[in-house]
């Protein structure tokens, strides 16, 4: 039998969505390991994938080098296509929805694990009753998110803004608190300005919080030195190191306010505001998303997202 002409449907008969979906992430990675990363399954699966799609279209799609894949000129000619087939689906399947009115497909998202721990669980359980149709990958970090690389829909975020190449909607300011157990001051003292902190036992969240701390009052703005005595880079962790009184540290205020309550834990210099060391910016509550173009399910996570943080933020302040 004589091979299909390239562009032939015979020639692509047996390319799925999901063979495209692996090909443009392993375009967009560069390495089959980092793609199967991103996608959460093998790399022996994505190295199946893009085999079968190199044999559908009777094509190289790239050469293969010891550390990384390189786009051949086919390769690049199938990405502008794949891309094409990807985003036409995706846009049809959003304008069907939108007639429907029923959101549905999936949803990757990022949250530090302040924002993780603190809010997500009742708005994702509140969330999901209203859209059953729409499932939600979440993944907590406090390092650094790359979110158009990594193909993230979503991130929550407590901190600075991540990237100007994203769309960010600042919530509301967090409140940072400093505190240590009243075991901690009894034998170490109470620091009674910001620079007595350096003679004290630090906590720092290692991503942020170097080696100063910034404070405001009123309108005045300082930097204090600090000794950090341990250094971790998950708050859940600092915050039960707090709680066995082995330093002072500062975590925001949603975070410990049981403590606070309950006598657990006591708030240090309340005279002051906890600021960033550099700039005097205070830390925000983020949702970031890649685009103002948003696929209907997404759209509506985003707005339900907003609103209740804005409602629980308020409601812990109030």
């Amino acid at each position: 039998m004589e091979r299909p002409a390239s562009g032939s449907l015979e020639s692509v008969r047996g390319i799925s969505l999901s063979l495209l979906l692996v090909f443009r992430c392993v375009a967009e990675v560069g390495s089959l390991s980092g793609a199967a990363r991103r996608l959460d399954v093998s790399v022996s699966g994505v190295s199946r994938d893009l085999s079968a799609l190199e044999r559908a279209l009777h094509a190289r799609l790239f050469e293969r080098s010891t550390r990384n894949l390189i786009l051949t000129e086919a390769g690049h000619k199938a990405l502008r296509w794949a891309n094409d087939s990807l985003s036409a689906y995706e846009n049809i399947a959003d304008d069907l929805a939108n007639l429907t009115g029923r959101a549905a497909g999936a949803i990757k998202m990022v949250a530090n694990h302040y924002m993780a721990t603190t809010y997500l669980p009742a708005i994702l359980s509140a969330f999901c009753l209203k859209y059953p149709d729409i499932t939600i990958a979440v993944r907590t970090t406090d390092g650094n998110v790359d979110m158009i690389a990594e193909g993230v829909d979503v991130m929550v975020h407590s901190g600075r803004p991540i990237s100007d190449q994203v769309v960010g909607v600042r919530i509301d300011e967090s409140n940072r608190v400093l505190s240590a157990t009243p075991g901690y001051i009894n034998r170490f003292g109470l620091p009674r300005t910001p620079a007595d902190l350096e003679q004290h036992r630090i906590l720092v969240h290692s991503t942020n919080e170097a080696h100063s701390w910034g404070f405001r009052r009123g309108k005045r703005f300082l930097s204090a030195p600090i000794k950090p005595y341990i250094s971790v880079d998950n708050h859940l962790v600092l915050r039960d190191l707090l709680r066995r009184g082995v330093g002072i540290g500062r975590l925001g205020r949603a975070l410990v306010v049981d403590d606070l309550a309950s006598g657990r834990l006591q708030q240090l210099l309340p005279g002051y505001t906890t600021a960033y060391a550099q700039g005097g910016d205070l830390a925000g509550l983020w949702v970031f998303y890649p685009s103002r173009h948003l696929l209907l399910r997404t759209r509506v996570f985003v707005e339900f997202l907003i609103e209740a943080l804005r409602n629980r933020h308020a409601d812990q302040h109030a």
